[in-house]
């Protein structure tokens, strides 16, 4: 799997949210970025760039170096984007989706789905539609057998698709 600045940041926001972001632009395939920097270059605060960074080194995401400032007494801390680790997150991602997939399909195949015929309202299997005796408990209307080929046919694409993603 190829690891992309957009697949990265798409990492990334699913383990620190939305804000952390800018911080891929500021990090990817630089090293040793002092927190002073990532500040001024994502606009955090500096509170707001440690929250995000922390929650990222529990992932082992970033790496961190510090070095103590001889004026000020200070630590200073430097940061690194471990891409290798990004790279292996999204491929355990793409793994969990690719097994969770594999479920909904294994469940689609085997099972009679039934719906509501006017407001498709509810979808059951086959043995909780006989528990509301085939009528839909929102709109009491008759509960029919859902032809789900499409979903099935879609559910297999998607499988392909991010299978193929793995193995490039």
């Amino acid at each position: 799997m190829r690891l992309t600045k957009k697949l990265a940041k798409s990492i990334i926001v699913q383990i620190a949210g939305q804000e952390a972001e800018r911080l891929v632009d500021c990090l990817y395939k630089k090293e040793n970025v002092s927190e002073g920097i990532i500040t001024k270059e994502c606009e955090y605060d500096i509170n707001t760039a440690r929250s995000i960074l922390y929650q990222l080194h529990e992932k082992h995401i970033v790496t961190f170096m510090k070095k103590k400032d001889r004026q000020k007494g200070w630590y200073i801390y430097y940061w690194t984007l471990d891409l290798a680790r990004v790279r292996d997150i999204s491929i355990e991602f793409t793994e969990q989706k690719v097994d969770s997939l594999k479920q909904r399909l294994n469940r689609e195949q085997s099972h009679l789905f039934y719906t509501c015929c006017q407001n498709h309202c509810v979808r059951f299997d086959f043995d909780k539609a006989t528990d509301f005796e085939f009528r839909c408990p929102e709109c009491s209307s008759m509960l029919i057998e859902e032809d789900n080929k499409q979903a099935i046919i879609l559910i297999e694409n998607e499988i392909k698709k991010l299978s193929k993603e793995l193995t490039a």
